[in-house]
């Protein structure tokens, strides 16, 4: 548990805290800007949070260093946070001072450990970051319990419910498995898209093309059977050569026009430029007798020096493509005889042999079309059937986990409001969760169930702590937070902080839990958490 932080700032620099209830208490007139939601958010900062070092705090108070210690069991362990390096913890000694240091990451598995959370599935702000809800955080709405802040994703929200379950291991695979089949099938679609793949759009385009493919077969059959019965005596093997030797040719062409084509344009440019890019310096001297001669040559001789390069850098390309150009000549001539040495095209029925050829092009792309049609709506299925397992294995255990929490917070609510009132209910699936009263959806109502709905939480789970600001409670009826704080008083093994305010109006029930549990009384005039208030005019210095 956390036991003590210390800050040199503090009015009160030493502040130790228990098992159960911590309550940090303001005055009897709920005065604001005293310190109340900054000390919870130092607290949140201490479990690792990073809000507090963004705070307006910074600006008033200066970079400080926050010094805390834990107690487990009989070991006590301390440690420091600056507010100027914020990604870094220190470990200390009792005295703070410095002895090693952690990234933050490291140190929130560290605190994992010391909490006996062994499931490498979460994090410890996946756990705690919801349930400390403090104003100055994003996680304070009462219609949205399981929004960490009004970023996160529905689907990040559920996953880390499930996690602070422990429930995580029974779906990861399944989730894993969704993952891998929508990138598969994402991956497909973004290759059609590209034109790296061609397939039919429909079942229609594909009836279709099959029934084309079937007459373009038996032309193909017809054509081989004309060939091989003419003299030439084409055997399948020297059609199916020459057919890849003109697919060989149709490259090396393709490449050739496109070298053609940039020959030709490098000519070009090296007509265009001048010989000598010069200023006329006698007709200048006309106009501008006075000008400098020697400036005017030097112009000229940078003109001529950058023309020569720019000459000599054009003729190297040009002299480059055209030894390609060569290269790629003397592999179409090799293609050429190639193809000869199979077959005498003088002798061999040309239009029979060039229609085969175009023939097998058209039957091999529709095959291909086909074939990856089927392969996109296989993907496709299969990517449903993953998203379907997912969500059914998900939903069983959002069902497991609704039921828990909904009798948790029926027998909190219960000694809350009795057993005359609706009870807040809890709705989860895989698509979508409401938590709310029927026929009540008041404010107050909204927050009290919020308090509810995190008192479950720390009941059934591994939750260590919750946090709840005066944000929240004061929203709640008297009589209503009078339950409430006997139900946080309750607590005996995990740790609840809550700040509380205007304490003169509540029972005297709940006026002794306060100040039983009371771990720092704050109020204004001197006694505000950092001994000042930044609220109000100033009038004098403050040192």
């Amino acid at each position: 548990m956390l036991k003590e932080i210390f800050c040199s700032k503090f009015k009160q620099p030493k502040i130790v805290f228990h098992k159960g209830l911590n309550v940090i208490l303001g005055d009897d007139n709920g005065s604001n800007s005293i310190g109340k939601s900054t000390m919870l958010l130092i607290i949140d900062y201490v479990f690792g949070g990073d809000t507090y070092a963004k705070s307006d705090v910074i600006d008033h108070i200066g970079q400080h260093e926050i010094c805390f210690c834990f107690e487990f069991g009989e070991v006590n362990s301390y440690y420091k946070r600056k507010t100027a390096q914020s990604k870094t913890v220190f470990v200390t000694d009792a005295h703070f001072e410095n002895e090693k240091e952690l990234s933050l990451d490291d140190y929130r598995k560290i605190l994992l450990q010391f909490y006996n959370i062994h499931d490498e599935n979460v994090s410890f702000r996946n756990i705690v970051g919801l349930y400390s809800r403090i104003y100055g955080k994003d996680n304070c709405n009462e219609k949205f319990v399981l929004s960490a802040n009004s970023k996160q994703s529905f689907d990040d929200s559920i996953s880390c419910l499930i996690k602070i379950f422990g429930k995580y291991p029974e779906i990861q695979n399944r989730k894993e498995a969704k993952k891998k089949c929508e990138e598969r099938y994402k991956t497909f679609c973004a290759a059609v898209k590209m034109d790296f793949i061609k397939v039919y759009s429909t079942k229609k385009d594909v009836d279709k093309a099959e029934k084309t493919l079937l007459l373009e077969k038996n032309d193909c059959l017809a054509l081989e059977h004309q060939l091989l019965t003419d003299t030439s005596v084409l055997t399948p093997v020297q059609l199916q050569t020459i057919s890849d030797l003109k697919d060989e040719m149709a490259r090396v062409l393709a490449l050739k026009f496109s070298h053609r084509s940039k020959l030709g344009k490098l000519q070009v440019n090296i007509g265009k430029l001048k010989k000598k890019v010069a200023i006329d310096i006698e007709r200048l001297q006309i106009y501008f007798p006075s000008i400098n001669i020697k400036e005017i040559e030097k112009i000229n001789e940078f003109h001529e020096g950058l023309v020569y390069e720019l000459n000599k850098t054009i003729l190297k390309q040009i002299t480059k493509e055209k030894e390609i150009l060569e290269s790629i000549e003397k592999e179409e001539e090799v293609i050429r005889n190639k193809i000869d040495s199979v077959i005498s095209l003088n002798q061999a029925n040309k239009v029979v042999l060039d229609k085969l050829i175009e023939l097998r092009k058209s039957v091999d792309n529709k095959e291909k079309a086909i074939a990856d049609y089927k392969k996109r709506e296989d993907l496709k299925a299969e990517k449903k059937d993953t998203k379907d397992m997912f969500e059914k294995t998900q939903n069983l255990i959002l069902a497991d986990i609704q039921n828990k929490l909904n009798n948790e917070i029926s027998i909190l609510n219960e000694k809350v409001e009795g057993k005359e009132k609706q009870v807040p209910l809890c709705s989860l699936s895989s698509k979508s969760y409401t938590y709310l009263c029927p026929d009540d959806s008041g404010t107050g109502t909204n927050f009290k169930n919020l308090v509810l709905f995190d008192l479950a939480i720390l009941a059934l789970t591994r939750l260590p702590l919750v946090m709840h600001d005066t944000l929240l409670l004061k929203n709640i009826e008297k009589k209503r937070m009078d339950a409430i704080m006997k139900l946080y008083s309750q607590e005996k093994k995990k740790q609840i902080f809550i700040s509380f305010d205007e304490l003169a109006d509540y029972s005297p029930t709940t006026q002794k839990i306060a100040e039983e549990y009371k771990v720092l009384t704050l109020s204004p005039g001197g006694n505000e958490l950092f001994g000042i208030s930044w609220s109000k005019k100033k009038t004098e210095k403050h040192n």
